[in-house]
């Protein structure tokens, strides 16, 4: 494989069509190919990951029951390398309590979360109320500090609840976890989040199959693997004000979060497993664009902005330009186009200030993240 790419770029660097964009781009995939961004690499890394994702999951049900362990992130999807230092990302998801969206499918002899979404829940969020079984009279008194009971008396799920107990389980073995945003890390690049499984996907996250698009990516069957992929209930940080845009009603709100414990009643709708079924459907040319991104990220943003604009925004960037792209368009010969169009499409969002979630509608995923004052400078 390597003699193949070393081949083409000669033959490109050797011709006389002036076409310099060729040129850089066999040079630039050449230069992929070398640390480790090809199929054979990129495979390897996928079936590794999955692996340990197993192994990991049939430790923990021998341990408790009806949990399983997902990997998640650049190292499962195989869009690292050498120096980029990616962290490992691990979802543990606790199916002994069932997520339910509709009253009407309560089994009152378990114990189950019901979602509950209004008005005032913000983007993205929802709380979890507590059914309690019915041979449950009351709930004991140890459980009182991880859950919130409001003025109709419903019994709501904390989002520090599972943390807690997972830190003091380490603290008394003598690891000290930190807790950064909804996860915990133990090591310098290994995050644990803890998350609740619901099967019916809520409204708000088929916003992917219902919004306008060429139609020619996400496939037919990739969509029925997505539809049944259902959605993770993760905590989540302090919510910041919210603003939302009605096109219809021509309406604009603006919702003020106060500063009270409210923040400690979301649970963020995470759809880790979707985002990993597409990315694994994206073809080499596409992961080799993202790598590129990340790369430029790390050198240009990073300096600028620190960890505020994230990985997730170039991956969003990159399923939406494919989504709107013809696929002929991605070939390695056109590498620095492909790349120019993502960061085309990304500039244009910063300059309106609007970072639309590729599954989950009415979500910035600038909000909260990048201040007003630091735009002008990523733009430029």
């Amino acid at each position: 494989m390597t003699a193949v790419k070393e081949a083409r770029a000669r033959r490109a660097l050797e011709s006389n069509n002036g076409n310099k964009r060729i040129v850089t781009s066999a040079a630039l995939d050449k230069a992929l190919s070398d640390i480790g961004v090809n199929e054979e690499t990129i495979q390897l890394r996928r079936t590794t990951l999955l692996y340990i994702e197993a192994v990991i999951t049939i430790k923990q049900r021998g341990q408790f029951a009806d949990n399983y362990v997902y990997c998640f992130g650049s190292q499962t999807e195989g869009s690292t390398t050498i120096g980029m230092n990616s962290d490992f990302d691990m979802l543990e998801c606790f199916f002994n309590f069932p997520v339910i969206h509709n009253i009407a499918d309560r089994q009152f002899e378990l114990q189950q979360l019901l979602v509950v979404m209004d008005m005032s829940t913000p983007p993205q969020c929802c709380c979890l109320q507590w059914l309690l079984p019915v041979y449950s009279i009351s709930l004991l008194d140890d459980l009182l500090p991880y859950c919130h009971i409001d003025a109709q008396g419903r019994v709501f799920l904390k989002n520090n609840g599972m943390n807690m107990k997972k830190q003091q389980y380490f603290k008394k073995r003598g690891v000290d976890l930190i807790q950064h945003g909804p996860s915990l890390t133990s090591s310098g690049s290994l995050d644990w989040v803890k998350a609740f499984h619901c099967a019916k996907l809520p409204e708000d996250c088929q916003y992917i199959f219902r919004r306008p698009k060429p139609g020619h990516w996400p496939g037919q069957e990739l969509l029925t693997q997505l539809k049944d992929s259902g959605v993770f209930l993760v905590s989540t940080a302090h919510v910041e004000n919210t603003t939302n845009w009605d096109p219809q009603q021509r309406l604009g709100t603006l919702t003020v979060r106060t500063f009270d414990n409210s923040h400690e009643r979301y649970w963020r709708l995470s759809t880790n497993l979707m985002e990993r079924l597409l990315m694994f459907d994206l073809t080499m040319t596409q992961m080799k664009v993202y790598v590129i991104m990340k790369k430029i990220r790390k050198e240009f943003f990073k300096p600028l902005v620190g960890d505020r604009l994230s990985t997730f925004h170039l991956k969003t960037t990159l399923l939406y330009c494919v989504e709107m792209s013809p696929p002929c368009i991605w070939e390695d010969a056109n590498l620095i186009q492909c790349l120019t169009f993502c960061l085309t499409t990304l500039r244009r969002w910063l300059k309106v200030r609007y970072c639309p979630h590729f599954t989950t509608v009415n979500v910035n995923l600038f909000a909260g993240k990048l201040q007003c004052n630091e735009f002008p400078s990523m733009i430029e």
